[in-house]
């Protein structure tokens, strides 16, 4: 938890160094994420996302994304003295909030920095007629990672831009890397 307070203390003080200036955006972003390790696993996130600059190419970006994560596995049971098994699924949901610094390039945009992700709720979602599971736990709750993201702006007109994005992070382990593509519509504020 307290590194939920540094990131929420450093968002703040950008916000408040940064009100002076007038280039902030807000807007609306999508991602789907691919894991190396688990070939069928695919999440799409979608979320809110804030960005300013702050001077010359420096700025933040902030938002709150939610995603849902599948996972599963084989519950073996006796029924009458003969010994069963079934699969079962469950989905898991989580909010993730990124603080990162924004670097503005002529060509490309990069940002990079931590990812704060929050289990928020679970739902089985196969085998729940066989055997419904009635306690799912997830530690930690709050996981720390890393987030780096190469964007691109593309005006649509003077208040909304396209910001189509390739994106490296993991809120796992350094192991557990994802890669991944998104694009973001973002208004002028």
């Amino acid at each position: 938890m307290k590194a939920f307070h540094s990131l929420m203390l450093v968002a703040f003080l950008l916000c408040t160094r940064a009100s002076a200036q007038n280039f902030k955006l807000a807007g609306f972003n999508a991602h789907l994420n691919l894991y190396p390790d688990e070939v069928s696993m695919r999440n799409l996130s979608l979320g809110a996302t804030y960005e300013q600059k702050i001077k010359g190419n420096s700025g933040f970006e902030t938002g709150l994304y939610y995603r849902s994560e599948r996972s599963g596995g084989v519950v073996s049971y006796m029924v009458g003295g003969a010994s069963r098994s079934t699969t079962f699924a469950v989905s898991r949901r989580y909010l993730a909030v990124p603080v990162l610094y924004k670097y503005y390039g002529r060509v490309f945009n990069l940002s990079a920095g931590p990812v704060l992700d929050f289990f928020v709720d679970w739902k089985q979602t196969q085998g729940r007629n066989e055997v419904p599971i009635t306690n799912y736990r997830v530690s930690p709750r709050v996981q720390l990672g890393y987030l780096i993201k190469l964007s691109k702006f593309i005006p649509v007109s003077k208040q909304f831009l396209l910001e189509p994005e390739v994106r490296l992070g993991s809120v796992r382990t350094i192991e557990q890397t994802a890669v991944g593509i998104g694009i973001a519509g973002k208004y002028r504020l």
